[in-house]
């Protein structure tokens, strides 16, 4: 699976993946972005980006970054909150995640955030595989 930056054209395919997979986990949560998901993700934050890892020109994995600026202990720091982390289940090998957190965190340096953060449902094992899996950061 290569990744990419997500471009415009990319919207219908992003929520068809998004229509597919719901957050995996005691709740089942589907995220309802229309009609323009890139679009709709801007609107929290002051700078975002997508990412869609692909194969075989199908989009088979997204994520997403939003930066926003906040207030902690009287200091204006740069935030990237890591969201709307989606995979199909055949494509979530070891090798293709590692692959995806690498180019996304080479896009992160270039934003300065002082740090990143992600929210996850206590159960959800993708997300527990992909961000707890002691790596540093």
């Amino acid at each position: 699976m290569n990744f990419r930056l997500a471009q415009p054209s990319d919207d219908g395919p992003i929520m068809d993946l998004f229509n597919h997979i719901p957050v995996e986990g005691s709740w089942k949560i589907r995220y309802m972005k229309s009609p323009s998901y890139l679009d709709a993700l801007k609107l929290q934050g002051h700078q975002t980006f997508t990412l869609v890892g692909e194969k075989n020109g199908k989009i088979m994995a997204v994520v997403s970054a939003v930066y926003q600026k906040v207030w902690v202990k009287n200091l204006c720091l740069t935030v990237g909150y890591i969201t709307d982390v989606r995979v199909y289940p055949d494509h979530r090998s070891g090798f293709a995640l590692r692959k995806g957190i690498k180019t996304m965190e080479e896009i992160s340096m270039q934003q300065k955030a002082h740090f990143h953060y992600a929210t996850l449902i206590d159960d959800n094992s993708l997300t527990k595989k992909v961000f707890g899996a002691n790596r540093p950061g």
